[in-house]
C-alpha cells in the first residue's frame, strides 16, 4: 500500500523458489514508499503478518508487468485509486459493474458488524461472484495511520492454509509435530472439502451477487477498504473510506 495517500494497493502471490525464499515480482505501480504486509502460516498452523517498508522506483520500461505475464501469480491484482474514490458507498469496479457497501451507521469501536457489499451491472441486475481463491471475495483493511491492517475472508481473519491444516491434523491425515526444518513445509494442500468451502465462500443465505466480511473496528479512526471480488474471469477491486467514531464523538 503507497503511504502515505493509500492510493495504491496491490494483492501479490509470491512463487516459491526453495524451502524459504518466496519471490513475487511488482506490477506496474506509481513510484514511491510502500508498506509491505506479508501473510504467512508457520508447519505449526498458526499464521503471522509481517510488515515492512519498500521504496518502489519508476518502472523500466523493457519490464513486463501486463496481467497474464508468466511473471505473474494469475491471481495478483492491484488497483490505482485517488484519496478522494473511497468517500461514496457505491464504488464503480468497470464500465458495467457497480459495488455498493451497505454500511451500518455511524461506524463505532469495538462492535460486531457485518460489512455487505453486493454487485450490479448497468442494467441494476445482480451479478454472479465467482470464487476468488476459494472465496467469494477478499477485504484489506486498514487505519489511515497503519495502526490497523486486518485481511478479512467471509469466514472470518483465518488464513486458509491454517484453517486446512487444522482439519487435516484432526482428521489424522498430517502429523501433530511440526518438523521446524527437517523436511519441506506444505505448500500444495489437498483439496479441500464441501464444508470447508462453504466456511471460505461466507454464508450460504447471501445472494449469488453479494459478499460479507465479519468484523469489529478495534479503535476510532479513518479507515480504507479495499474490496476484491472475480466476474467473468477478471479480480476487480472496490475502494471505500469510512470515519469511526466513538460514542461520545458521534
Amino acid at each position: 500500500m503507497r503511504e502515505p495517500k493509500l492510493d495504491a494497493f496491490a494483492h501479490l502471490h509470491p512463487l516459491k523458489r526453495d524451502r524459504k525464499t518466496f519471490e513475487t515480482v511488482l506490477p506496474d505501480l506509481p513510484a514511491g514508499s510502500y508498506r509491505l504486509y506479508a501473510d504467512i502460516t508457520y508447519e505449526t498452523g498458526f499464521s503471522d503478518t509481517l510488515t515492512t517498508f519498500v521504496e518502489v522506483p519508476e518502472p523500466l520500461a523493457d519490464r513486463d508487468t501486463k496481467p497474464g505475464s508468466p511473471l505473474f501469480d494469475s491471481d495478483d491484482s492491484w488497483k490505482i485509486a485517488s484519496p478522494s474514490d473511497g468517500s461514496s458507498r457505491q464504488c464503480r469496479l468497470a464500465t458495467n459493474y457497480v459495488m455498493t457497501w451497505s454500511c451500518p451507521e455511524p461506524s463505532v469501536p469495538n462492535r460486531p458488524v457485518r460489512l455487505l457489499f453486493t454487485v450490479r451491472d448497468a442494467q441494476d441486475q445482480p451479478v454472479m461472484l465467482e470464487p476468488y481463491l476459494g472465496m467469494r471475495g477478499h477485504l484489506a483493511l486498514r487505519r489511515e495511520d497503519g495502526s490497523v491492517f486486518t485481511h478479512l475472508h467471509p469466514g472470518g481473519s483465518a488464513s486458509m492454509a491454517a484453517m486446512q491444516l487444522s482439519v487435516l491434523r484432526s482428521e489424522g491425515k498430517v502429523p501433530l509435530d511440526a518438523a521446524f526444518g527437517k523436511n519441506d513445509p506444505y505448500c500444495q494442500l489437498p483439496p479441500m472439502t464441501a464444508g470447508e468451502q462453504e466456511w471460505l465462500r461466507g454464508n450460504a443465505s447471501t445472494d449469488i451477487s453479494s459478499v460479507a466480511f465479519p468484523y469489529a473496528f478495534p479503535k476510532p479512526g479513518r479507515y480504507r477498504l479495499w474490496v476484491q471480488v472475480k466476474i467473468r474471469g477478471e479480480i476487480l477491486t472496490g475502494v471505500y473510506d469510512v470515519d469511526v467514531r466513538s460514542l461520545k464523538q458521534s
